[in-house]
């Protein structure tokens, strides 16, 4: 797994990708730019494709996880706002 955290060694929007348990988790690296990377670990995907039609060749897995990602944060929002409201003592939920 330290070979995923090397960044600094890796090419610009290059993929690497680590499948464990019979590819039932699989766990990727992906270089957006230069010394930064991103590491995703996922148990819905089984094969790592990647489009090549893109300037940045990004893995379907963070393209993915990017669509539902509003999601979530807008959820935390939304609670966040509400223990804030509901509690003014300074309790978290």
């Amino acid at each position: 797994l330290a070979c995923l955290r090397k960044a600094a060694e890796r090419d610009l929007y290059s993929t690497l990708a680590v499948y464990e348990h019979n590819k039932k988790i699989t766990m990727i690296n992906y270089v957006p730019r230069k010394n930064s990377n991103v590491l995703l670990l996922t148990s819905c995907h089984a094969k790592l494709k990647v489009n090549n039609q893109q300037d940045f060749k990004r893995p379907d897995i963070i393209t993915y996880y990017n669509l539902g990602n509003g999601g979530v944060d807008s959820m935390d929002a939304r609670i966040e706002d509400f223990c804030y409201k509901r509690r003014p003592t300074g309790t978290s939920c």
